[in-house]
């Protein structure tokens, strides 16, 4: 049994309370057909509140997974918004609206919030509320554990199919599903993060197979592309001929000005009789029955099937479908039954070195930046990666273990107590030196190289580090974009905004890669 779901109910009456609680119930039960997949079980705890006069004291504090708003007359989605304390409490808001195109559908929150046009049948509203309750739940709960990742990578090996393929949908909130998670772990799981998760534990690799386009205002994928007058939008135009009387500028269908055998304008009354001299037929032209509007090009638009906005192609959204392949990795951690295997992070945890996790290593880069623009104090980023890493892996875990304990003790001697590394990506480790110019940050990457050179098993240097060296600049927006710079400087022949590139075994070159030996 799942931990109890709590529904708000926003109606006009009690009465209309009383249906919707009759009409959900007091659990969810999800049993998938013909079992395939784990049934799963969600107790539901329904508050209802009438909108009228303060109706929203009491609640605007509590946490709801799911908000059904069925009010008539005004805008609920407009209703909603006028109490921003609780809807940041709501996860999903499912508006319930006899009118989608008078609702306001733009001020939906996309990818949490639905629109449902009555009348519908109570299944299908039962349906909805299903599938919005199931995408909260998959969202909201916590990760899934090592065990369950194992199971499903053993799963997909056992079973021979290394590669977990979207399967697109118009009844899934997201677009798309991944059948093969679901039969694992059942369908409240949030399938694209945990297979995200394998894909940074070096388990998957992932490609994209789909490039949808969603609507803005609600993420959905479901959009229907039409023609439409480029003056008024209607979409009831015709194409017909039209002539295009010299003489006075008057443009008009064929049939206007025809008259028995004549062509005769009717803004002048004068017979056209020679095609070139009188008057031309422009071709491709379009007459919109609404406005009478004459144009040789009509507006496409896109229209979203779910909240009926309707937008120029360029403003709908792009998003990406990826496919899972399996890495041999999968087969050594599902042999070894440890989902986290070799990698640097685990080998340095279980050192008991000291480690700063990413998100707050991106944290306290922001922080110098801002302390960078307003009271221009420098800070540098030394950058190393190790190219021989996965050769190292592959010759055992004891000698991996000491390659990178020996690769974060040459990159972390003689640090200050406010200086952050941490590990950027496998492979990777990123040193933040605050209050430190460019100059510092050399200083900093020629130790690494002296230390990392002189332990006991060194080989040949220049195979083994790159180290790139990036001053912070006023003109870098955020922290991620600073990153973006520094991981780029890695790159064989790249240049950056600090244009600093530094191999470990050679003399600091400014502004080229020097050159290997």
């Amino acid at each position: 049994m799942s931990e109890p779901c709590r529904i708000l109910l926003i109606c006009d009456d009690d009465l209309g309370c009383l249906e919707l609680r009759e009409t959900i119930g007091t659990e969810l039960r999800v049993v998938p057909v013909l079992g395939h997949g784990d049934a799963t079980v969600v107790p539901l705890e329904v508050e209802g509140v009438v909108a009228s006069g303060t109706w929203e004291i009491g609640i605007t504090d509590r946490q709801y997974q799911l908000c059904i708003v069925a009010i008539t007359g005004a805008s609920p989605m407009g209703e909603l918004a006028r109490h921003p304390a609780l809807r940041g409490n709501l996860s999903a808001v499912l508006y319930l609206v006899q009118d989608i195109e008078a609702a306001a559908a733009g001020g939906l929150r996309p990818g949490r919030d639905r629109v449902f046009e009555l009348p519908r049948s109570r299944a299908a509203l039962l349906a909805e509320i299903e599938r919005t309750l199931l995408h909260v739940l998959a969202r909201n709960r916590p990760p899934i554990d090592d065990q369950r990742c194992l199971d499903l990578v053993g799963a997909l090996i056992e079973s021979g199919q290394r590669s977990v393929r979207p399967q697109l949908t118009v009844d899934d909130i997201d677009g798309w599903r991944y059948p093969q998670v679901a039969r694992t772990l059942g369908m409240a799981v949030d399938q694209g993060a945990l297979l995200e998760r394998l894909v940074q534990q070096g388990i998957c690799t992932r490609t994209i197979v789909e490039r949808l386009r969603a609507c803005p205002s609600c993420a959905c994928h479901q959009l229907s592309y039409g023609e439409s007058c480029a003056r008024c939008g209607s979409v009831d135009f015709a194409r017909e001929t039209i002539i295009h009387h010299f003489a006075c500028a008057h443009m008009d269908t064929l049939g206007n000005f025809t008259q028995g055998q004549d062509l005769v304008c009717p803004k002048c009354r004068v017979t056209l009789r020679q095609i070139g001299r009188d008057y031309e037929k422009p071709t491709g032209c379009y007459v919109c029955r609404s406005c009478a509007f004459i144009s040789s090009e009509t507006r496409v638009q896109a229209r979203c099937h779910s909240c009926k906005a309707q937008v120029e192609p360029e403003r709908t959204v792009e998003r990406l479908v990826y496919a899972y392949d399996l890495t041999p990795r999968a087969d050594e951690v599902v042999a070894a039954q440890d989902l986290v295997g070799w990698d640097m992070a685990n080998v340095l945890r279980k050192a008991g070195t000291g480690l700063y996790a990413k998100s707050f290593f991106l944290y306290s880069l922001q922080r110098e930046l801002e302390r960078l623009k307003r009271y221009t104090t420098p800070v540098s980023l030394v950058m190393v990666r190790a190219t021989r890493l996965e050769d190292v892996r592959s010759s055992g875990l004891e000698s991996y273990m000491h390659y990178v304990q020996d690769l974060w003790k040459a990159a972390t001697t003689g640090l200050r107590t406010l200086d952050v590394p941490c590990i950027w990506e496998e492979g990777t480790l990123a040193l933040m030196l605050p209050a430190t110019p460019l100059a510092g940050a050399e200083v900093v990457a020629q130790r690494i190289t002296a230390v990392f050179q002189a332990r006991s098993d060194a080989g040949q240097i220049a195979e083994e580090l790159i180290i790139a060296a990036v001053v912070a600049r006023a003109e870098h927006a955020d922290a991620q974009a600073l990153m973006h710079d520094a991981v780029g400087a890695l790159s064989p022949g790249s240049t950056t905004a600090s244009d600093l590139l530094v191999l470990a075994d050679d003399e600091i070159s400014n502004g080229r890669r020097a050159p290997q030996a």
